[in-house]
C-alpha cells in the first residue's frame, strides 16, 4: 500500500504486477538492524532473482528484458525510498530515555494496573 502510495495514479495499474518483485527486492535486502536479509533470517540463504537478462538473438526478448530490469530497479528504489522514510518517522517518534542511576527515585503510573 505504501509503495503504491509513491506511483503516480496513472501508473498503478501497471505497477501492481510488479509488486510481487518489489516484495521480493525488499526480502533479499541486507537489515540495517539485523545485518542479514529477511530471506537470510528466515530461509537460511538468499535465493536468486530469476530474472537476470540473458543472452538472446530475438530483439523482442532483449527489449522485454531491459523493460523488466527498468521496472525492477524503479521498485527497487522506491522500496529504499520507503525504508528511508520508514526509519526516518520512527526515529522521529522516538524520544530519548532518561539516564536513571541505581539509587534514583521515580514516580510510577498504575492507572492501568490492576492493583
Amino acid at each position: 500500500d505504501t509503495i503504491l502510495n509513491l506511483i503516480p495514479s496513472e501508473e498503478r495499474a501497471y505497477a501492481i504486477p510488479w509488486l510481487k518483485i518489489a516484495q521480493f527486492s525488499y526480502n533479499v535486502k541486507q537489515s540495517s538492524a539485523t545485518g542479514k536479509a529477511p530471506f537470510e533470517i528466515t530461509g537460511l540463504y538468499l535465493p536468486r532473482m530469476g530474472v537476470e537478462p540473458g543472452k538472446s538473438k530475438n530483439k523482442a526478448a532483449g527489449s522485454m528484458v531491459k523493460d523488466m530490469k527498468f521496472d525492477l530497479d524503479k521498485m527497487c528504489k522506491a522500496l529504499f525510498k520507503i525504508a528511508e522514510q520508514m526509519k526516518d518517522r520512527a526515529e522521529h517518534r522516538h524520544s530519548k530515555a532518561p539516564d536513571y542511576k541505581v539509587g534514583d527515585l521515580v514516580w510510577l503510573d498504575t492507572d492501568h494496573l490492576k492493583l
